[in-house]
């Protein structure tokens, strides 16, 4: 039986990996994952009522761990007491048919970006949008793709299984000026590839070579 106690641990493990370059939830045992947490702290926070509560709520630690997880990607700052309540189950629902969805969406998402593509080209700027321009940084700014990530566009979930297989967030670093955007979401994208589970990295490939015309 989950209890809230286990609530808590899991919650300040998992709020420590989105939020800390140097710890991994990954790398600590199950048991602890490496939080120092005593239950007599725990009982006298004020906000015990809501671990007690997710417990009851949710019950085992995969839905606990899922629930934390797609609450921290949403907003990795966020407090227990704002995870209680309509929104924050909204979110969770929202999270899972998306990783039930997983290769259907991303392929959702490579579309729009080849439509995006096409309409750039049509325009005939001068300058061919191309397949390249969609993942390159020009001149310090965000790059197309970013810019459709930060805007909602396509997923964050897409692009991170875009960067497995492109490996192109490592450029990015070094050469996106901005240091206050950027380097927040690239430390999201970076805890949450974590959980995201890609069995199949070949067929990803398949839609994105399909899609793009990779060649």
């Amino acid at each position: 039986m989950l209890r809230g106690f286990d609530v808590y641990k899991t919650y300040l493990a998992l709020k420590r990996h989105f939020n800390s370059d140097r710890y991994n939830y990954f790398n600590y045992s199950f048991k602890n994952r490496g939080v120092s947490a005593r239950y007599t702290t725990y009982k006298n926070r004020n906000d015990v009522f809501f671990f007690e509560s997710l417990a009851k709520d949710l019950k085992k630690h995969d839905e606990i761990e899922g629930f934390l997880v797609a609450n921290f990607v949403y907003n990795s700052s966020m407090w227990v007491g704002e995870m209680y309540g309509e929104d924050s189950k909204k979110i969770h629902n929202d999270w899972k048919k998306k990783i039930e969805s997983l290769s259907y969406r991303f392929k959702e998402d490579v579309e729009h970006l080849r439509d995006l593509i096409d309409t750039f080209n049509n325009k005939k700027l001068g300058l061919e949008l191309g397949f390249n321009r969609v993942f390159t940084v020009e001149s310090g700014q965000h790059p197309v793709l970013l810019e459709q990530l930060l805007g909602k566009h396509v997923s964050i979930e897409s692009v991170i299984i875009m960067d497995k297989i492109l490996s192109f967030t490592n450029t990015w670093n070094k050469r996106i000026m901005d240091r206050i955007i950027w380097p927040d979401f690239y430390l999201k994208m970076s805890k949450y590839q974590y959980f995201l589970k890609i069995d199949d990295l070949e067929k990803f490939r398949k839609i994105m070579k399909v899609g793009l015309d990779m060649g």
